[in-house]
């Protein structure tokens, strides 16, 4: 097993940050021209509500595909049938579910019409795909400038609204990624997409065989931004990933310092500020773990321990998915003290 550095706990466990301040809409980088932090961001949640939708329409086809004879259509049930089985993020991006599709392509692969048809139910599905890997690359350029912004001006406490903008984007990389594992129907629906599209007519392709090829080496990872982004963040230094493990520790110390308890007041998109904190630790844990060689869990940058049992005993109703989060999605866990192995341990 991994060594255990025992030492005080790192000031930044007593930081306090305001992750409720507006983040920062933009950052001039140590060089080149500004990056817009606002529209990354935006991107960030048009990505979520694209993929809880991909929840929204495996559930609404298995509720309603007998009502329709329309095969590559859901059934749209009226409103008030809607919101009461649907997420109203969801909502916005109920569309096409293509299985069926895929299926008859399948069973009838030199069918031209058929494979056309099945193209076009899978084209939303693959272009919102795209977008994905597209704001996968972008966060690589850009993330580990903003870390590195960050790092030139001190701790993470001297630019709070660069923490506020860095402290999103790796909820989002937490949340996105634990919805992905849950959702079969990505794959299932690019692996029929590159089924189909050497074999269909008159239908104009999101992406051609190159393109479709290096996305789904993106889409084939359980976690595809934390793999993405813990490739970009191999090339920082020491500085920048301490910033990683400030943001960390601040997280920790707030759920502490709350015992869990939720708020009364909700952050705008992201649930409660403690929810969001415990997705912030254990996303900057994921990152430090795959951009340094030695991991995160022998660190003494992190409050490990803390870490841990925060996430164990104070994670609320994401207490097991961030538990396996600190298991599965690391690189190092299999190796770590037998501490943290405890700690975690079902």
């Amino acid at each position: 097993m991994g060594q255990m550095f025992s030492g005080p706990t790192p000031p930044s466990y007593r930081f306090t940050l305001d992750f409720e301040a507006e983040p920062a809409a933009s950052m001039s980088p140590a060089t080149g021209d500004d990056i817009n932090l606002k529209a990354l961001l935006a991107r960030t949640k048009d990505a979520l509500i694209q993929i809880q939708g991909y929840k929204v329409r495996e559930k609404t086809l298995r509720l309603f595909s007998r009502a329709t004879e329309r095969p590559y259509l859901c059934f749209q049930p009226p409103p008030s049938m809607l919101l009461a089985v649907l997420d109203p993020l969801s909502f916005f991006c109920l569309a096409q579910s293509c299985q069926v599709a895929v299926k008859k392509a399948i069973e009838a692969p030199k069918d031209v019409q058929i494979n056309t048809d099945a193209a076009a139910a899978l084209q939303d599905n693959i272009t919102a795909v795209k977008s994905w890997y597209d704001l996968a690359e972008d966060m690589a350029v850009v993330l580990p400038q903003v870390v590195a912004n960050i790092s030139r001006q001190g701790a993470i406490t001297t630019s709070p609204e660069l923490a506020a903008a860095l402290a999103q984007l790796v909820a989002f990389m937490y949340r996105f990624d634990q919805a992905k594992l849950y959702e079969s129907g990505i794959q299932n629906d690019f692996s029929g997409y590159r089924r189909v599209m050497n074999k269909c007519s008159g239908v104009a392709l999101p992406l051609d065989e190159s393109a479709a090829s290096v996305v789904s080496m993106f889409v084939a990872q359980p976690g595809p931004f934390a793999h993405r982004l813990g490739v970009a963040f191999q090339a920082l230094g020491a500085d920048s990933r301490l910033v990683l493990a400030e943001l960390c520790n601040a997280c920790c110390g707030t759920i502490d310092r709350s015992k869990g308890k939720e708020p009364a007041q909700k952050m705008d998109g992201f649930g409660s500020s403690v929810d969001f904190c415990r997705h912030v630790m254990v996303g900057c844990i994921i990152l430090y773990d795959r951009g340094s060689k030695s991991g995160a869990f022998g660190s003494r940058d992190i409050a490990v321990v803390k870490c841990c049992t925060a996430a164990k005993k104070r994670g609320g109703a994401d207490t097991a998915s961030l538990c396996n989060a600190l298991k599965y999605s690391t690189a190092t866990f299999s190796t770590s003290p037998d501490r943290v192995q405890e700690i975690l341990e079902d």
